[in-house]
């Protein structure tokens, strides 16, 4: 069951108010503060959206955010060096969570470095701030060390290259923080090159992937993390209020659990990786000023696919507010499960070129198309998803003027209360329906063309906001598993049985 942050909590993280907030308790003068808050919910597929005010006792400012489906980030107005430390603290809905200290320490405490690092310089620790003023390599062999607390503030555009070992060590009580010296001038990237590898925990990452002469991929931004032929392994990583993209990464493996993307330039282009994420969150590609403006921001673009031939999962994950498409397939091997994904200019998920991409138990919503088969040859199997109120709710074709020979075939989904179409056949190379393209099974789609496929059902859905079918709905035990058609509220206790 999908229950957000929550399967992946401690019980150290959150405190009596129930919310779990992560932010320095070192800092500088005259830098926004950056603080991640986490109020669990226990169905993030409701899609809730809840302010929360910071305030500072003795700084005289109250600063808001938002929390949705359970997360949110925000960048908190500067200190000014007086007083010397202040008390934060969070009220969500009348919860006031405990009290959060951050002392301001003074230059001196600081530790300057830069170049190749070696002895002492690979061990970095919370007894001042660790100043990155030139860009700085970690060898092959050597391992850099970053203890529970550490704040790491870099100069404009500057890299960290990992050649060996990365091991970042925060904890929920004492976050490591990465964030830009100065005001207004964002720092590089943290770059993994082949045969490196990092472990990172409980980080905050703010105003990176700043030197645009270094762009990765899509949408022509440096990536905040990036590499290639590596392996990444991160837990509670906070990624957000970054110039570029969230991550660039060729030919890696990387792990992402309970991790944070929000108001980054992209999300994450993987080119020929192996991404599995579970309880992730990309929220705000690249905001939600409501300006639909399209520069390839997607939350995840995922790329060709890696040597051993692995397949990306995507598991528990949310994805809400963008200006491209949630999910961007172009090759991949992909499963995408127990997802809900609303908000998207583009679309929910879309697949093209070739190899396939399975989409099982998910909620896609308000985008304006769902899920796509677009251009080339990929194949699209959806199974058990409920697709609502977006402009076309299943599509095979695409907007490029290219060729569209894939499949799409659903089994066991409701698409329904889409504004134009909730099936659509159409291609614009040739301006016709593909014959053939699109299978449909065991669902509600309310289209003619499909309501007397095998298994189909006609009539309107009663659908509850998670997605899942009402009680008094038609679909119920109605698919070819004789479960209910749609996203189902017990996918964990189904697996159990098996997948059909």
């Amino acid at each position: 069951m999908l229950v957000g942050c929550v399967s992946i909590e401690t019980p150290a993280d959150g405190d009596s108010s129930g919310l779990t907030v992560f932010t320095p308790f070192n800092w500088r003068a005259g830098i926004p503060i950056p603080m991640v808050v986490i109020d669990p919910c226990e169905n993030p597929f409701l899609a809730q959206s809840t302010a929360f005010s910071v305030k500072a006792d003795s700084a005289g400012w109250t600063s808001e955010g938002k929390i949705k489906s359970g997360m949110g980030a925000i960048l908190l107005p500067p200190l000014q060096g007086s007083p010397a430390s202040v008390e934060l603290k969070v009220d969500s809905g009348g919860r006031m969570s405990e009290a959060r200290r951050i002392i301001l320490l003074a230059d001196a405490a600081d530790r300057e470095l830069s170049g190749t690092l070696v002895g002492g310089d690979l061990i970095w620790d919370s007894a001042g701030i660790i100043q990155i003023v030139g860009d700085i390599t970690i060898p092959g062999g050597a391992a850099l060390i970053i203890s529970p607390g550490t704040v790491v503030l870099l100069t404009s555009k500057v890299n960290i290259y990992i050649e060996g070992l990365l091991n970042v060590q925060g904890d929920s009580l004492a976050p490591v923080v990465f964030s830009a010296l100065n005001a207004n001038e964002p720092w590089g990237c943290l770059y993994f090159e082949p045969g490196s590898s990092a472990e990172i925990a409980y980080t905050l990452m703010t105003d990176g992937g700043g030197d645009a002469s270094r762009p990765f991929g899509h949408s022509g931004s440096q990536p905040v993390i990036g590499g290639e032929a590596s392996v990444l392994s991160a837990r509670r990583l906070f990624i957000f209020d970054c110039p570029g993209k969230a991550f660039g990464i060729f030919n890696s493996r990387i792990e992402l659990n309970g991790c944070l993307v929000q108001r980054c330039d992209t999300g994450g282009e993987f080119a020929a990786c192996v991404l599995n994420a579970e309880g992730a969150y990309w929220l705000d590609i690249p905001s939600d000023d409501g300006i639909e403006v399209d520069d390839d921001n997607d939350g995840v673009y995922l790329n060709g696919v890696h040597s051993s031939l692995d397949t990306t999962r995507l598991r528990d994950c949310i994805f809400i507010e963008g200006k491209d498409y949630a999910i961007d397939h172009n090759g991949a091997l992909a499963v995408i499960t127990n997802c809900f994904i609303m908000g998207f200019d583009n679309e929910g998920a879309a697949a093209s070129n070739a190899n396939y991409i399975r989409i099982e138990n998910c909620l896609v919503q308000d985008c304006e198309q769902g899920i796509e088969a677009g251009y080339g040859a990929p194949t699209v199997e959806v199974n058990h998803c409920t697709i609502r109120r977006c402009e076309t709710g299943l599509r095979f074709g695409d907007w490029y003027y290219r060729a569209c020979s894939g499949t799409l075939t659903v089994i066991n989904s409701v698409s329904a209360f889409n504004r134009l179409h909730n099936v659509w056949n159409f291609v614009l190379q040739t301006g016709s329906p593909a014959p053939g393209a699109i299978r449909i099974s065991y669902s509600m789609t309310h289209d003619s063309l499909y309501d007397n496929s095998e298994g189909c059902i006609t009539g309107e859905p009663v659908i509850l906001e998670d997605g899942s079918l009402a009680a008094s709905s038609q679909g119920l035990n109605a698919g070819s598993d004789r479960r209910n058609m749609g996203r189902l509220d017990d996918w964990d206790e189904m697996l159990q049985g098996g997948l059909p």
